[in-house]
């Protein structure tokens, strides 16, 4: 595809993604405002419908002010006048003034008067029972404690919702005493809507508060309305939006959830204000991108045509020393100033590819390590000369194309083992040692670093890496281990009690015979200096810490002395030591403690035989005449 074409379907494309991001961003931001306005506009016409729904009550509720401060229904409630009902508690009075219920109720909590009419079949119907329980004693509706109480609002009765009113009844001057209350209702039924409705030029419908029965929009109404949200918007369709306020009883309890609809006429128009400035920036952009092509055209594709052609030259002749002739002073111009740089260095980095490529050679051939490369297949494909002498081959030629598993694993199954551990390891392992097998069949021991390498397509082509061979260091590490499992055995099985200390006196070990004389097992002193007195009597601390000094510094001595047991006993003993040398450097001593209890009693028995006569009991006559010689003298 040519320059020309991929700059034309640059620009077709760049055209697209303009008119589908100023769509996206015309309907995130621009539509945005468009909606909150809408909102805005529906949240105010759901208060002013809740401002006519007070206002309805504040009107019932002068209505019955007019009858509850009257001298007629002041004077009615004492005596129950039947002239009074018949004057002004007729049929007609229900239907002018669209009341449902009217309670007289004196002072003794006593129902006076009621009566409850349908303003629909505009006859006389009874009470509502569930009514009951709001004209209990003491309750909001009927109790007062001043002229100026009044209560009116909503209350939630099995039929319908019902508007309230109730206030004191007193005289036509608003004196008392209070002689009870008069109590009016009106059902906030479906006429009562629709009055509302007229009033605001809105549709409105009202449900229970959680009403399981409730359209589905009504039940999300119900989960966000609250305390601190009494409003809620949302849009029903293209064509109407709809404001849910909450709506609580004479006792601040939730009840019921009002809706006004309204037409979308703000979002309609959004739509068509965006659809006018899509098609304006479509014709834009059209007559813009037809400009921007005919001047690519003439200062860019033409110049850069150019430049392919010579290009063209220096790829058919292969001749490096070859310059575009093009000047000026633009992007184009420096583009061939550019791409004869480019030339002038590739040109010098064939030199150095060709000079690399002997170094590589030379360092691949004659490394001290050995370098190889298997296929997939762990068959080798690549090694160097000391891998291929580190198995026994004259040349890497001997060894190419062997299956390594067979052919130079001393175990087959251990490559399986390489293999789990590489995978396991991400592609990559270090010093992962493995026993291969020489030509002559000799185990070789090596230390091996190696990683995945890959194809073109990022498979996993084979394995590749360095490796060491560490037969001797493998060799060396046995003997030392026999080494020292010989003198962890000596220190066991010692008939002598033997302490291993560090170069600070703690003790590192102690072997079975020092547990036997002493008493202590090594997990009881492990760490502790030998001189905290544990083996010590106080007067030979000072003695053992000596001892140490000159084990340490001397590296040998023997000594007779006198040491305690775990339970306090004392006993006298041989103690020789010995420093231990690494290095260099003292790194420690081994004292070694044998119990001599036995050859003093013995050495003490000997001289007794030698100064008394076994038949007498007395001094032997030269120990005699030697003691008296002595005492003589002195």
């Amino acid at each position: 595809m040519t320059i020309r074409n991929k700059t034309l379907i640059a620009i077709i494309i760049t055209f697209i993604m303009l008119i589908v991001i100023l769509y996206i961003v015309l309907g995130s931001v621009f539509q945005q405002g468009f909606i909150r306005l809408e909102e805005k506009d529906t949240h105010t016409n759901v208060k002013r419908v809740i401002n006519i729904l007070s206002r309805e009550i504040d009107t019932f509720n002068a209505f019955n002010w007019d009858w509850s401060s009257w001298d007629d229904t002041y004077t009615f409630i004492e005596d129950s006048n039947e002239e009074y009902i018949k004057s002004n508690l007729m049929d007609q009075t229900f239907i002018g003034a669209r009341l449902n219920l009217m309670l007289f109720i004196n002072s003794s909590n006593q129902v006076v008067f009621g009566k409850a009419f349908d303003l629909e079949e505009e006859e006389e119907i009874p009470i509502p029972e569930d009514l009951q329980k709001h004209l209990l004693p003491d309750s909001l509706l009927t109790k007062y404690s001043n002229t100026d109480s009044s209560v009116k609002g909503i209350i939630l009765l099995s039929k319908y919702p019902m508007l309230i009113t109730s206030r004191s009844i007193l005289t036509s001057d608003n004196e008392g005493p209070i002689r009870g209350v008069l109590i009016m209702g009106r059902y906030l039924e479906s006429t009562e809507i629709e009055h509302l409705a007229q009033i605001s030029n809105l549709s409105i419908n009202v449900q229970k508060f959680n009403d399981s029965q409730s359209p589905l929009d009504f039940q999300k109404a119900f989960s966000i309305l609250s305390e601190d949200e009494p409003i809620f918007i949302q849009p029903l369709n293209n064509e109407l939006i709809a404001g849910y306020a909450l709506i609580k009883d004479i006792y601040g309890e939730p009840i019921l959830v009002l809706r006004a609809n309204m037409p979308r006429d703000i979002y309609r128009q959004s739509q068509i204000t965006r659809r006018y400035f899509i098609f304006s920036i479509l014709a834009i952009g059209m007559i813009f991108s037809l400009l921007v092509l005919l001047f690519l055209v003439r200062l860019v594709l033409f110049p850069i045509d150019r430049v392919n052609k010579y290009l063209d030259i220096v790829t058919s002749t292969k001749d490096l020393s070859f310059r575009i002739p093009l000047k000026g002073k633009d992007e184009i111009s420096k583009l061939s100033k550019t791409i004869n740089l480019m030339l002038e260095k590739l040109e010098a980095s064939r030199k150095e590819l060709w000079d690399s490529r002997e170094l590589y050679k030379n360092l691949f051939e004659n490394m001290p390590g050995a370098y190889y490369r298997t296929d997939k297949d762990g068959n080798l494909i690549m090694i160097n000369p000391e891998g291929a002498k580190s198995f026994g081959y004259n040349s890497s030629e001997d060894i190419l194309g062997k299956e390594i598993s067979q052919h130079l694993y001393f175990a087959s199954e251990e490559r399986k083992k390489y293999l789990k551990e590489l995978e396991n390891n991400k592609g990559n392992l270090k010093d992962f040692e493995i026993t291969l097998k020489k030509k002559d069949g000799s185990p070789l021991v090596i230390s091996d670093t190696s990683h995945y390498y890959y194809d073109k397509e990022g498979n996993i082509a084979g394995v590749e890496g360095i490796f060491v061979d560490i037969t001797e260091r493998k060799q060396t590490e046995e003997a030392l281990r026999k080494s020292h499992q010989e003198f962890v055995s000596l220190f066991k099985s010692s008939p002598e009690a033997l302490v291993y200390l560090d170069e600070n006196s703690n003790i590192i070990n102690v072997n079975p015979r020092f547990t036997e004389l002493f008493g202590y097992t090594l997990e009881e002193i492990k760490g502790r200096n030998i001189n905290e007195g544990f083996i010590h009597p106080l007067y030979k601390i000072e003695e053992g810490e000596k001892l140490d000094k000159l084990a340490m510094s001397k590296g040998y001595f023997i000594y007779e002395s006198i040491r305690k047991k775990k339970d306090g006993a004392l006993f006298p003993v041989s103690i020789s030591g010995s420093n231990i040398v690494i290095d260099g450097q003292t790194k420690g001593a081994i004292g070694i403690y044998v119990d001599i209890t036995e050859r003093k009693k013995m050495e003490e028995e000997l001289e007794k035989l030698a100064h008394f006569d076994i038949l007498t009991g007395c001094y032997s006559r030269g120990y005699g005449l030697a003691l008296l010689e002595e005492q003589i003298k002195t």
